[in-house]
């Protein structure tokens, strides 16, 4: 033996095929064995990779010359059947995978979007391939992508909720708290935030909020003590709040509100207060000692 395969080199190739076809079956029959263990809760990563083990084991028994072994029919009779999962499992893994977002409608996304992952698990179902967690990702997919067309719905609605410049900062704080912010939340969550339908509510709750917050700071700044006692420092503090609260009322338009009417009628009351008061301020500072005498009993009295 020790002179073998080189002293026989015919009989070494022969004996090289022998193992090579005892190689080939037992892979097939390990094949075969494998997935006869093929469902519908295998994973598809081991489904695919099964079936490619007996392709691969098929192909190689042309060259093993083992395409006639007895093997061969059940090993082609499981890629018949594995083949049909894989593509099924295959056709779930896409169909809850594909992109969605906040600028798909409504209808598409109960229309084309629903009924592709529909048609996926309906043909997994007929083949007996649904299950595993291809499946459990595709239920998943299903109710988040009716999750988002029920948030885009519900931002939709809460647009129909009244918000007008006449009603009162409590009444416009209401509906924030009570329609805008919960579904706007919700569409939020649902991964709609970048929607028309979300973008519209975000935009008539800023509206509403700043309204709000309008109404209590002309409420605030009209409040505030500001007559003929008042220091001239605090009277001009009080005027620019006065100012600022006009501006800010006319930024998110209630110029033809009540309030607003009454608001801009006392910046023009503490206007006046604070020319007058100035004026005296000014005109105190007078009196120059180098001023002649006719100069201060003149122009400068006069102006005090």
């Amino acid at each position: 033996t020790g002179l073998f395969p080189h002293r026989y080199p015919r009989l070494g190739g022969v004996i090289r095929a022998v193992r090579l076809m005892a190689d080939s079956k037992e892979a097939m029959a390990t094949a075969t064995e494998m997935a006869t263990q093929i469902g519908k809760d295998t994973t598809l990563g081991h489904a695919r990779a099964t079936l490619d083990l007996m392709t691969k084991c098929l192909d190689e028994a042309a060259v093993a010359k083992t395409q006639d072994a007895p093997e061969v029919p059940p090993l082609k009779t499981q890629i018949a059947r594995v083949g049909p999962i894989v593509a099924a499992k295959q056709e779930v893994h896409d169909s809850s995978v594909a992109p969605v977002n906040g600028k798909m409608t409504v209808e598409h996304l109960r229309g084309p979007v629903t009924h592709r992952m529909l048609t996926a698990r309906r043909r997994a179902e007929d083949i007996e391939a649904w299950g595993g967690p291809e499946a459990r990702a595709l239920e998943a997919r299903l109710l988040y992508v009716e999750e988002m067309a029920a948030a885009k719905i519900a931002c939709r609605e809460g647009m129909k909720h009244k918000v007008d410049p006449m009603m009162t900062s409590l009444g416009l704080r209401a509906v924030v708290q009570t329609e805008h912010m919960p579904r706007l939340s919700r569409g939020k969550k649902a991964g709609v935030a970048d929607s028309p339908e979300y973008a519209d509510l975000s935009k008539r709750m800023k509206w509403a909020t700043g309204m709000a917050n309008s109404k209590d700071e002309m409420d605030l700044v009209m409040a505030a003590v500001c007559d003929a006692e008042t220091d001239l420092a605090d009277v001009q503090r009080a005027l620019k709040n006065l100012n600022i609260a006009v501006k800010n009322a006319k930024g998110v338009r209630l110029e033809a509100t009540p309030q607003f009417g009454k608001c801009k009628a006392r910046r023009d009351e503490v206007e006046g207060i604070y020319r007058l008061k100035h004026a005296v301020h000014v005109a105190a500072q007078g009196g120059d000692p180098q001023d002649s005498s006719a100069h201060l009993r003149g122009p400068v009295q006069a102006e005090l």
